[in-house]
């Protein structure tokens, strides 16, 4: 089974991305890390009230929490 690839979108702020940032660094997984800046996120949001927006090749979520769970579930 391939490694899923990981990307995570939030500000360039510390903040609800920020621990997800951290655990994907800390288990050494490669990630697209998209720091959208504000003025862009009108254009770019996927929901209205999303604050995170992490995604793999097989699953995706707007919450960091749920990102949190999958990724635990995955790296032990």
């Amino acid at each position: 089974m391939a490694q899923p690839s990981y990307k995570l979108h939030y500000f360039p702020l510390r903040g609800r991305g920020e621990v997800p940032r951290l655990v994907l660094h800390y288990a050494k997984k490669d990630f697209l890390d998209d720091r959208i800046a504000p003025a862009d996120w009108p254009a770019q949001k996927p929901m209205a009230d999303s604050r995170v927006s992490a995604k793999t090749s097989d699953f995706s979520t707007q919450q960091s929490v749920l990102f949190l769970v999958e990724t635990a579930n995955v790296f032990n």
